[in-house]
């Protein structure tokens, strides 16, 4: 009774554990423009790959198995997830909706969950015993890492539910083989295969279970018809869960984002470096799973009992135990290679594990029976406190909403908003009508990292970071990411760990994070594996910017102390810059090398070099350093290469470098598909900004006029305007002004600057139409002050006395002297010898003597 006892408790436990928290997201915390719709509660979802899987499943369709919505995992996830949605409309987007659709698949991830431990003790009394299959299963049932992916529905808790059922397959049919059962194991390594591909490995782990028993009775084992009736029928369920592979095998060399499979083999292994991929940089493969991601997903004591039960199982090699042992070394040969490294890789292995520390554990207690007790106790309690603990999580909200909660309560109406975009951004949680997003934009920084000075990529974050009112950001979006590679992002990383330590003109006014805890005990995780807790329990950050003048100075004393800092090539760059103005062209090229020799990837040097041979008439020399420089131009950010390039040649006082940089850009647009050329425009239209900011207006006119030629926009002919207005080329920026219009009628601030520069050229009627015609597209405070001012240039003082009238009802007398409409005024009236003088004493004048 005892025993019957505390095995329903550890079920209850385990049940609760996994179906505490599915709901999590459900929130009353409703943004403001949801709200005014009659909406009163609303669903948040956290989870990219989950967000994901769902998606693609509303989306399959008739055509799915030959042309599938994803290649990155396998389709049998996917059907699943249809299967228990079926009735749902894929356009409903309602708050219902999606709780409702969250809720059914992970309710599905659940009940696979609940499943596992009940094999492991399957499969382990079979093998073990009883004693040891029970203490296998409850080291499965409480651990954080299974507990974690119940709660989510991904493609890793239903890899493991069938790679469980071929072994409980494989069990039966080793012991009595028949068809059948061979038939039902081939039925598993197919459906595993069909949720990742690497599931195929399951087929090898089959050879050995079939063929163990002495070497001389493997060619004879090899022939047997079952043996490859399991394998033909693993395939022909492979295929046709997955018919693409044979119709369009094309699909799987695709590699255009994340959800294709040659993209996410190329991100795991190294060979594409992406944002998620930064804080693995300097973990060493196959070690850094044991001392670092085992102990977070089941604990320091379950971790060092899984390496001595893999060690002991090894060296005991029992002929049952071969199948789990080549799946177990392969598996992980597979994946601890890789150069991305996440706890949940570590699932498929978790059962094994736990078989092999359990075994152990019975070891000990048939030669040691008190050490084998204690330690099997001692390690199934300490696992049941973690998992307990871990649970803590779904039964509290997410921090991210906590932290949305309380911006929202704290920062006024209108403030500027500083998020980080990424799979765990905060911009969904952000009223977008309450407050102004600005985005940080740090993956221009990532793009550009062999392109972009220091002293650039500081300008780049200060331009943005100086408008914002607070900064809201996890933990482990962008922060542990860039200050894991420092050496390679020497910005970003001092960018934030300044942030962090308050040092950079903001304070931090809260931090949300919530721990595993039970009873008072936590578990501190704030260093584990970005994704483990990213999923679920992020610290969450709201910075809070201090004055104006103190951000100056303390931004400032940054800049500097980063740019003198060694781990910054900017001094040599100085330096060679200087050479250059002079034309020392040798010293010039030496200072070049030294910067490859301590940074061999800037290649914003290769396009120095490039032009110093180019003075120097060594056409050779050139076109090798060109080449090198233009090797960027293959990567996913090769838009940003131009951009970058002159930026930095910009910090360096080197404005026709940067220009030809530019030109250089414009040459290579071919490179670019559609979307990449008008992002390419769109780098040029900031360098032309920046250019105009430091005081190079021809620059400036040039760049835009670049950026036009790749693709023209309103927006960057009315910035060309405005640059040649700074040179007092009015004339022309009227020119630049119409060709904006022309492309939108409704872009409403080259409307106002045409207008004024019609009103400068003594064009007054014009003006005035100019005026009006930017008025009937809305409120416009601006327009409409000029357009009285337009009116009285033209005699008409009646209708400018209507004109400002409306003008002084609608946005206040005080608006008027704020934006200088005031001054000109005067101006106007004296040019008029004092016609429209009654204006200024209604509206200004009285004011003031008041």
């Amino acid at each position: 009774r005892t025993r019957i006892a505390l095995l329903m408790i550890g079920l209850l436990l385990m049940a609760w554990m996994r179906f505490a928290g599915l709901t999590r997201g459900v929130s009353d915390f409703v943004l403001p423009e949801a709200r005014q719709l009659g909406v009163t509660s609303a669903f948040y979802s956290f989870h990219p790959d989950e967000d994901t899987l769902i998606q693609a499943a509303l989306n399959l369709n008739w055509r799915s198995p030959f042309e599938p919505p994803l290649t990155s995992y396998g389709l049998l996830p996917i059907y699943m997830a249809r299967g228990v949605l079926v009735g749902e409309d894929t356009l409903d987007t309602s708050i219902d909706a999606r709780r409702r659709i969250y809720l059914r698949v992970r309710l599905l991830s659940a009940l696979l969950s609940c499943a596992l431990p009940g094999l492991v003790f399957w499969l382990g009394r079979r093998g073990l015993g009883t004693a040891p299959a029970l203490l296998a299963a409850t080291f499965v049932a409480f651990a954080p890492l299974a507990v974690q992916q119940a709660h989510f529905f991904t493609v890793d808790g239903v890899f493991i539910f069938f790679v469980m059922l071929f072994f409980c397959a494989l069990s039966r049919a080793l012991n009595k083989p028949t068809y059948g059962r061979y038939l039902l194991t081939g039925l598993a390594i197919g459906m595993a295969a069909a949720v990742r591909l690497n599931g195929g490995v399951l087929g090898l782990v089959l050879v050995v279970g079939h063929c163990s028993g002495g070497w001389r009775q493997v060619p004879a084992r090899l022939k047997e018809h079952r043996l490859w009736l399991a394998v033909l029928v693993a395939l022909a369920i492979l295929l046709v869960l997955q018919p693409y592979l044979l119709f369009n095998p094309s699909r799987l060399l695709r590699s255009v984002s994340t959800n294709d499979f040659s993209y996410s083999v190329a991100v795991a292994t190294g060979e594409l470096l992406r944002f998620w991929s930064l804080a693995d940089m300097h973990t060493v493969p196959y070690l850094h799973y044991w001392t670092h991601l085992w102990p977070q997903g089941v604990g320091w004591p379950l971790t060092f009992a899984y390496a001595s039960g893999l060690l002991w199982a090894l060296w005991c090699h029992r002929r049952d135990e071969r199948p789990a042992i080549v799946w177990t070394l392969l598996y992980f040969a597979l994946v601890g290679n890789l150069h991305t490294k996440h706890v949940r890789y570590l699932l498929p292995l978790l059962p094994f594990l736990s078989l092999f520390a359990a075994g152990l554990c019975w070891s000990l207690w048939r030669r040691h029976r008190l050490v084998g007790i204690g330690v099997a106790v001692a390690l199934a309690v300490f696992t049941a406190i973690y998992g307990l603990a871990f649970t803590h999580i779904y039964r509290h909200q997410d921090s991210r909403i906590e932290a949305a909660r309380f911006l929202a309560a704290h920062a006024p109406v209108g403030a500027q908003i500083g998020l980080e975009r990424g799979g765990f951004s905060m911009s969904q949680l952000i009223s977008n009508s309450r407050y102004s997003h600005l985005s940080m934009d740090m993956g221009t920084l990532f793009g550009a990292r062999y392109y972009l000075s220091c002293a650039a990529a500081i300008d780049y974050i200060g331009e943005r970071v100086r408008l914002m009112d607070y900064i809201v950001v996890e933990d482990v979006n962008r922060y542990r990411q860039f200050t894991a590679v420092p050496e390679m992002f020497p910005v970003a990383s001092a960018f934030y760990r300044g942030l962090w330590d308050e040092s950079l003109g903001f304070v931090r006014d809260a931090r949300f994070k919530v721990y595993p805890q039970i009873l008072g005990i936590s578990f501190s995780d704030d260093d584990s594996e970005v994704s483990f807790v990213g999923y679920d329990h992020p610290a969450v950050s709201v910075f809070r910017r201090q004055t104006e003048a103190e951000w100056v100075t303390r931004w400032t004393v940054w800049r500097q102390g980063l740019l003198q800092d060694g781990i910054c090539a900017d001094n040599l760059l100085v330096e060679v810059a200087d050479r250059y103005r002079l034309g020392d062209w040798q010293r010039a090229l030496a200072g070049l090398d030294e910067l490859l020799i301590n940074g061999p990837e800037n290649r914003t040097v290769h396009f120095l070099q490039g032009r110093i041979y180019h003075q120097l008439g060594m056409a050779d020399q050139e076109m090798q350093a060109i080449d090198r420089y233009v090797a960027g131009y293959i990567e996913e950010n090769a838009y940003l290469v131009p951009w970058a390039t002159a930026a930095t040649l910009l910090a360096l006082d080197l404005p026709e470098l940067a220009l030809a940089a530019l030109r250089h850009g414009v040459q290579l647009q071919g490179r670019f598909a559609d979307e990449q050329r008008r992002l390419l425009a769109a780098s040029y239209i900031h360098a032309g900004t920046r250019a105009r900011e430091l005081g190079y207006l021809a620059h400036a006119v040039e760049i835009y006029r670049l950026s036009s030629e790749i693709s023209p926009t309103s927006q960057t002919y009315m910035l060309e305007g405005m640059a040649l207005f700074d040179q007092g080329l009015v004339e022309s920026s009227s020119l630049a002004y119409e060709r904006a219009l022309a492309l939108d009628a409704e872009n409403e601030s080259a409307g106002v600057n045409y207008g004024w520069n019609l009103y400068l050229e003594g064009r007054s009627a014009d003006a005035a139409d100019q005026f009006r015609q930017v008025l009937r597209l809305g409120a416009n405070s601006v327009a409409a002050f000029n357009l009285g001012l337009a009116l009285l240039a033209q005699g008409q003082v009646e209708s400018a006395v209507v004109a400002y009238g409306k003008a002084v009802a609608e946005y206040g007398a005080a608006t008027a002297v704020q934006l200088g409409a005031v001054e000109e005024l005067r101006a106007e009236v004296e040019r008029q010898g004092g016609l429209g003088r009654g204006i200024l004493r209604q509206h200004w004048e009285e004011s003031a003597d008041e």
